[in-house]
Formats: C-alpha cells, sequence, structure tokens
C-alpha cells in the first residue's frame, strides 16, 4: 500500500517508497515460506498433497474478495479499461498487462502469487525428491534471467514475470524445508538485525534501486522464540 501511495504521487517521501518496495519483496519470501510449510506438513500427514483440496483452499481464500473488488473497479472505471484489462485480471496475469490502467497497478503480485500456487505445489509433489535442485535452480537461474533481461534492455512484461522474482519465492521455499535446522533467536533480536539490514540496503542502494533480498528478505522468516 506505502508503495502504491507513493507511486500515484498521494505520499512524496522517497524513503517511504523503498520500504514499500521491501515489503513486496519480503511478501513474497513470506508466502513461499508459509505455503512450503502447509504442503510438507500435508505431505508428513498422509504421504501426499491433494492439489484439488488445496486449490480449493487458495479460491475460497483470495477469489471472492477479488472479484468483489474487481466488480467495483469496473463499474467506476469502465470507461478508463479494456476488455483485456479485466480479462488479464480475473486470469491472474495482470504483470504480464503492461497498459494495465493504474487502479490494476497492484494486481501484479497478487499474479505472481497466483502462478506460484498453481506450479509449486504440482511440482513439490510431483518431483518430491528433487525439491532442492528444482528451487536452487530457480534461485540461481532468476540473476541469469534478469542479466538477460537488462543485456538486452527489456522492458514490460518481462521484468515483471515470475522468472524475474521467482527468487524470492525460492528463498521462502528453501526456509520452510530447512525450518527445523535453523537456530532459533528471540524475536526482538530479528527485528532489529531486520530494519538495521533494510535501512543500510535503502541507503546504499537508493529507494529507486531493488533492494538486496538476499541481505533482508531472510531475516524475518528464520526461527525466533518469543
Amino acid at each position: 500500500m506505502v508503495a502504491h501511495l507513493v507511486k500515484w504521487k498521494h505520499v512524496s517521501l522517497a524513503l517511504i517508497e523503498g520500504y514499500g518496495a521491501l515489503g513486496v519483496h519480503v511478501f513474497f519470501v513470506l508466502s513461499g515460506y508459509l505455503i512450503t510449510n502447509l504442503l510438507l506438513q500435508e505431505q508428513e500427514r498422509t504421504s501426499t498433497i491433494r492439489l484439488s483440496q488445496f486449490y480449493v483452499r487458495r479460491a475460497f481464500r483470495i477469489f471472492p474478495a477479488a472479484f468483489v473488488f474487481l466488480a467495483v473497479v469496473v463499474g467506476l472505471y469502465w470507461r478508463e479499461m479494456h476488455w483485456t484489462h479485466v480479462a488479464a485480471a480475473v486470469f491472474y496475469v495482470s504483470n504480464m498487462d503492461v497498459s494495465r490502467p493504474w487502479i490494476f497497478g497492484h494486481l501484479w503480485s497478487l499474479s505472481i502469487e497466483e502462478q506460484f500456487y498453481l506450479l509449486w505445489p504440482f511440482a513439490l509433489r510431483t518431483w518430491r525428491r528433487q525439491k532442492l535442485a528444482i528451487l536452487l535452480c530457480v534461485f540461481f537461474g532468476t540473476p541469469v534471467f534478469q542479466a538477460v533481461m537488462y543485456a538486452f534492455k527489456a522492458r514490460g512484461a518481462a521484468v515483471s514475470s515470475l522468472p524475474a522474482v521467482a527468487d524470492q519465492l525460492a528463498i521462502g521455499c528453501l526456509l520452510a524445508i530447512f525450518a527445523k535446522r535453523l537456530p532459533k533467536i528471540p524475536g526482538y533480536v530479528a527485528g532489529r538485525t531486520a530494519h538495521a539490514s533494510a535501512t543500510r540496503n535503502l541507503n546504499e542502494e537508493g529507494p529507486s534501486q531493488r533492494p538486496s533480498v538476499g541481505n533482508t528478505a531472510c531475516i524475518p522468516v528464520t526461527r525466533w522464540k518469543n
């Protein structure tokens, strides 16, 4: 929310914009962690992952609010949008719709989430023994993808596609897999460390640059004790 307020000139604090952008990256890491943790728990209990039940749970959690939002927005701003924008929002590919109207701007991250929900549970169930290899390939492949996009001066859909941010999701997935091996640290230490690391990255790179996910996004999902 903060990032969008700054982007659309409702707030003019550059530092807040940097924290807002960082929040999106941390959100992806947390999502990867939580979803993988749920899937692994189900796999331990039942020796399998029931994809149909997973997709139904995700649908009931996200679709009602999303479709109410779409109905209200389309009713209010229908003159500013084409039917393709609505279709992209409905099918969760807004991150690939570079000409989407401003009111759909935040749907790119939700589209990334839905695409992750569609692919990762299937991959985890089908290639359970290869899950680490898959995640490591994604983690190291994402910077390569970004470098190629930068070399070819790619813009638009390529820079907001799932492969462009998949490393953040992979970090969360890896943390869930190794959660039991991670040391427990006090919650206040985790919070202060995360704040200090985020502040350092924002000061060094500036709010317009992408914060270093490897330094900041992992911290909030490490195991802590109260």
